[in-house]
């Protein structure tokens, strides 16, 4: 069957989001948390899922929820929205605000979603590339790309997917004062960097922030995210939200954990002196060039990108092959993982001399 007859051209033309399955003992290829939920935890959830009818619908705009994770995020239920995943939030956004010719401001490497999101909306996509040597953002660039006239939205990754390099607040203040649009900050990896962007609400309308629990709190399997922003646009872009998004297993999950804000902190700490430990080991490695982050995972440039994700795989450690990223060839992405696990990490690196 010819499906281009049937489907929008720019749809048609986009390659999509897809991940190559393998199977490994050791799991680091897309930035999780490798702890898992105790499983004191764990019965809690369950127990509390098995009380409620599963043939009735859950909340269909998760109102308990949404307050609930408000709180612990230190702002007003109408300034948060709650989606199926962080990803579900970006296409919300973009569908509430961008039409067919739009500008959207990325940078470069970034998350892949951003564009093919953007590309099916036939939205202007301007790219403005990051230093090639660290992955900074050319501030005076940028500054002036978002402020374009036709510029509906920018979208910022920070820290960045797969870079691993971030914006300071003093920069994403900059870009707010210059930007057309709004200003769409992604931090799925916020916990790991700890800089909260949310005492620039008040003063900029335009600054959205999106932030996950697929990370740091070891709930990437019932994909849940939230948006913060002023209530007048949260209350828009929860129109072009798909109602009951956020099934009754993954309501209770979430509300559970947010019970033990002192076990999420531990965890994040606890990968945060793992990347830091991790860092002063990799740098040393001279036959690759490991790049500092501010995430809890590592971009790597290697002589030989398929070889050396091969080795891996090999050494049964699944590593994420970027080398499909534009800037990135050659380079792999690992997070953090038990200290077991980095170790056999740094392992597999230091003896890429025997397959190189």
């Amino acid at each position: 069957m010819d499906a281009a007859k049937y489907i929008r051209p720019n749809v048609h033309a986009i390659k999509g989001y897809h991940l190559e399955k393998y199977t490994c003992d050791v799991k680091l290829d897309q930035n999780e948390n490798p702890f898992d939920l105790p499983e004191d935890i764990k019965d809690r959830i369950l127990s509390r899922i098995k009380t409620v009818e599963w043939g009735r619908y859950p909340d269909y705009s998760s109102e308990s929820l949404t307050a609930k994770i408000a709180s612990f995020a230190g702002m007003k239920t109408d300034e948060v929205l709650v989606g199926h995943g962080s990803n579900s939030l970006i296409l919300s956004t973009l569908l509430s605000t961008i039409s067919a010719g739009d500008g959207v401001v990325l940078t470069s490497p970034s998350f892949s979603l951003y564009q093919v999101f953007n590309q099916i909306l036939s939205a202007q996509i301007k790219t403005v590339d990051l230093d090639p040597n660290n992955f900074s953002a050319p501030m005076e660039q940028l500054c002036d790309v978002v402020g374009g006239k036709d510029v509906k939205m920018t979208i910022l990754c920070s820290p960045n997917n797969p870079t691993g390099s971030a914006f300071s607040i003093e920069q994403i203040e900059n870009i707010l004062v210059d930007a057309s649009g709004l200003v769409l900050v992604d931090e799925a990896y916020q916990e790991f960097y700890q800089q909260n962007l949310t005492s620039l609400l008040p003063k900029y309308e335009n600054l959205v922030i999106l932030r996950t629990f697929s990370k740091a709190l070891s709930m990437a399997g019932f994909r849940v995210g939230y948006l913060i922003a002023r209530k007048e646009l949260i209350a828009s872009i929860k129109k072009a939200c798909v109602p009951y998004n956020i099934n009754i297993s993954a309501q209770i999950a979430v509300d559970e954990i947010l019970n033990y804000p002192e076990l999420i902190n531990e965890r994040v700490q606890t990968i945060i002196r793992e990347r830091d430990r991790l860092w002063t080991i990799l740098k040393k490695i001279s036959s690759v060039k490991v790049y500092p982050s501010k995430a809890n995972f590592f971009l790597v440039r290697t002589p030989d990108g398929k070889k050396v994700f091969n080795h891996f795989l090999n050494a049964g450690v699944l590593v994420r092959d970027v080398s499909g990223y534009p800037g990135l060839e050659n380079c792999i992405r690992f997070n953090v993982g038990t200290p077991e696990e980095n170790e056999l990490i740094v392992d597999a690196l230091n003896k890429l001399d025997e397959i190189l």
